[in-house]
């Protein structure tokens, strides 16, 4: 399976502001392809791609599971691809696509194990989440995200 590619974004800022509302929303402040602009709450994806800051282990270890929650729950045209990023890039593993057909109960809590990547969940340093949305209904992943890890004796 390909990996889809996207045009560079990155993500700079995040602030909450009051917009006329109760509670705060969150802005988030970035380049999106070539443009530096602020993105607010939307029902289309502003950026297609997500990643967790890189876990420095330091010793072989597995990604054992993966916990968050989404919103709304899982429909048609949703799906979140999720990607585990090994020893500075050195090698991923691609993990099975949260969509409607493998989450057909409208889950709105997903949890990924070692299954989900075919056992391929080994690092010898370092890692890093990657998560891509696509799909024409909009998919939002709450924090927070929760990773489990195993360390490798050797």
């Amino acid at each position: 399976m390909a990996l889809p590619t996207y045009a560079s974004s990155l993500i700079t800022a995040v602030s909450k502001v009051t917009q006329n509302l109760p509670a705060p929303n969150f802005v988030i402040g970035g380049r999106n392809t070539s443009t530096y602009k602020l993105f607010k709450k939307s029902t289309t994806y502003a950026f297609n791609m997500w990643r967790s800051p890189v876990y420095r282990i330091g010793s072989k270890f597995d990604v054992m599971k993966i916990k968050f929650a989404i919103t709304p729950a899982m429909t048609t045209n949703m799906s979140i691809i999720p990607v585990l990023y090994f020893d500075n890039e050195a090698s991923n593993s691609i993990g099975a696509t949260i969509n409607s057909t493998n989450y057909a109960n409208s889950e709105r809590f997903i949890v990924l194990t070692a299954k989900n990547f075919d056992n391929a969940v080994r690092g010898q340093d370092n890692f890093f989440l990657e998560l891509q949305f696509t799909g024409s209904a909009l998919a939002v992943v709450k924090l927070p995200i929760s990773i489990e890890i195993e360390t490798i004796e050797t």
